[in-house]
């Protein structure tokens, strides 16, 4: 059972005050030890272990007060509904299902969190999952430095020799259709998509920091890829979504390359 907050400050405003204490007095005997020397009681010693021993153990006490404050300072409520909405937003489009929406509007509403707060929990979380995903982003798929993947695959001759006499060989090979099932650019820009879904502005700076100088990204060429790989033009807020991270992109890249 979590303790209340006003009951766990109390706590630690009294511990703070008896390891004052205990430190005065520490002060106090080594102040006498130095004074009297050898001549100094020879209790002395034995009292400041114990003194040292206890500020040790009110110390290792304090810290888990501390963090049982912080703890104290975010009801499990919200620590539930942001599980839920990590949950709900974690999908490969980087927005919940109409299904994923509704189950969160009945979570915010079984836990009591208003709607600002819920609005203000949302957010983080959706800012996490945007650094998260661009974990993965292939920069180099996306600046076309690599090269693609099925260039010299056709018609190749392939010959496999086996260990004992027999001997069997290829002589087409065609794997088109296989790299077509993944390209990495497009998977680039579907990372790409998820994030600015999730959230947008996080997005930018995120690039900012991980696209290298050179070469530069052409937000001009990738823009239309971009957007169409995402599908935006089935819904109109996405068009204003994307469209304004276009813009706010190109506007960076440019200052950077102008600073």
């Amino acid at each position: 059972m979590r303790r209340p907050r006003t009951e766990l400050v109390q706590e630690r405003e009294a511990l703070s005050q008896i390891a004052t204490a205990e430190r005065r007095r520490r002060n106090e005997l080594r102040k006498q030890a130095a004074l009297y020397g050898y001549r100094a009681d020879p209790s002395i010693p034995l009292e400041l272990e114990d003194i040292e021993r206890r500020l040790k153990a009110y110390d290792e006490e304090l810290m888990q007060l501390e963090t049982q404050i912080a703890e104290a300072d975010e009801p499990i409520a919200e620590v539930l509904y942001r599980i839920t909405l990590a949950e709900e937003w974690s999908t490969p489009e980087g927005r919940p299902t109409v299904l994923g929406a509704a189950r969160l509007e009945l979570k915010r509403l079984q836990l009591g969190i208003t709607p600002d707060r819920a609005r203000l929990i949302e957010q983080i979380v959706r800012s996490d999952l945007a650094r998260e995903a661009l974990i993965g982003l292939n920069v180099n798929a996306l600046l076309g430095v690599v090269e693609e993947s099925n260039h010299g695959l056709k018609n190749m001759a392939l010959s496999i020799e086996p260990h004992d006499s027999a001997s069997v060989t290829i002589e087409v090979i065609n794997m088109s259709q296989t790299f077509a099932q993944f390209n990495p650019f497009e998977h680039s820009l579907r990372v790409i998509g998820r994030a600015v879904h999730l959230d947008s502005q996080r997005t930018v700076q995120l690039l900012l920091r991980i696209l290298p100088a050179n070469p530069r990204l052409h937000v001009d060429s990738i823009g239309p890829h971009l957007m169409n790989i995402n599908q935006v033009s089935m819904f109109e807020d996405d068009q204003i979504l994307f469209v304004s991270f276009l813009t706010e992109l190109h506007a960076a890249l440019s200052s950077l390359d102008n600073a």
